[in-house]
């Protein structure tokens, strides 16, 4: 199976800010044909979030990070993440036919910006994430 459609996560919290998880196609023909983002999407604030998205593929196989640590300043308050080729993306593809991803957060900014110093002192926070069919 495939995976199709659009879907979004419920908020979540991760450094005191609220984001959601998007998941639609980046195009219908040619070589996007196929082809999803994973974008994360700031709610109520201007917070870029550096964190990484891991991928479990089937039982056994282990899993696939994708970083997002590259968000840059002038898009902060839009969506941003990764898109995943079809390819790739049927690696991830459990044998429902679902995904299944966590999301960890490292911080807040790009990777290498100087950081709020009440943010160093928050601990990362994951939320593991099954998609629907």
């Amino acid at each position: 199976s495939e995976v199709e459609g659009y879907w979004s996560t419920p908020p979540f919290t991760a450094y005191g800010r609220v984001f959601s998880l998007r998941m639609g196609p980046v195009g219908s023909a040619g070589a996007a044909a196929g082809t999803r983002y994973f974008c994360l999407v700031p709610h109520g604030h201007q917070e870029r979030l550096r964190c990484s998205l891991y991928f479990a593929r089937r039982p056994g196989d282990g899993y696939k990070e994708r970083r997002v640590h590259d968000w840059p300043k002038e898009l902060e308050g839009h969506p941003w993440g990764p898109t995943v080729r079809p390819d790739e993306l049927k690696q991830f593809e459990q044998a429902d036919g679902s995904l299944l991803l966590m999301v960890h957060a490292a911080g807040l900014g790009a990777e290498g910006e100087e950081e709020d110093a009440a943010a160093d002192t928050v601990a990362g926070v994951s939320a593991i994430i099954s998609t629907p069919r």
